[in-house]
């Protein structure tokens, strides 16, 4: 938030004519700093939760369910409806699906890395609400393949999980726009190393 005083300067001298009088009305200008508005605008952030898992764990290939992320998800000045979230890896293959869930254990959304390192959950038929100075924390939860197979990770392989940034956005519950997140802290990011 900036606030900005204005006002005018060398202001010039005129009148005011009353529309039903006709008279003329003196225009008093006062000497002072002006008035001061504040600005503000509606941002998305997004950083890694602190109770997300430790930095490069070990998991058993062909694990299920896996938590890999928790992700804090601040919004400021208006509520903002999240409709998606993407996310990047380094070993697409080793990756059946990721999938997300809000703090009571709803899902919210899934998706693939389909021939692709990046990988986008629309959050459908369920929206995650983030209100107006608040936040929220989704769990991203991955299924991995089993270690060995054709073109897949071997024993020891190291999995890279973080988020896309020009993939996630929703939409500003006041202004009706598109937000994309500003505020990044903390950035969201994991190793997993299968077994």
């Amino acid at each position: 938030l900036k606030p900005y005083a204005w006002g005018s300067e060398d202001f010039p001298i005129v009148d005011a004519v009353g529309m039903v009088s006709g008279q003329r009305i003196p225009v008093q200008v006062i000497d002072g700093p002006g008035a001061e508005i504040t600005l503000r605008y509606t941002r998305l952030g997004i950083k890694l939760d602190p109770t997300t898992p430790p930095f490069n764990f070990s998991v058993k290939g062909g694990s299920s369910g896996v938590t890999v992320l928790k992700v804090e998800l601040p919004a400021v000045y208006e509520n903002i409806l999240l409709h998606q979230l993407g996310f990047q890896t380094d070993n697409p293959h080793a990756i059946v699906k990721l999938t997300v869930w809000d703090e009571l254990g709803v899902k919210l959304g899934e998706g693939v890395f389909a021939n692709s390192d990046h990988c986008i959950v629309t959050l459908w038929p369920l929206r995650l609400l983030i209100n107006k100075d608040g936040s929220r924390v989704v769990t991203v939860r991955a299924d991995f393949l089993p270690v060995g197979l054709p073109n897949t990770v071997k024993a020891g392989g190291k999995v890279g999980i973080t988020y896309s940034s020009g993939e996630v956005w929703g939409i500003g519950e006041s202004s009706g726009r598109v937000i994309h997140p500003t505020d990044i802290t903390a950035y969201p990011y994991t190793t997993v190393t299968l077994m």
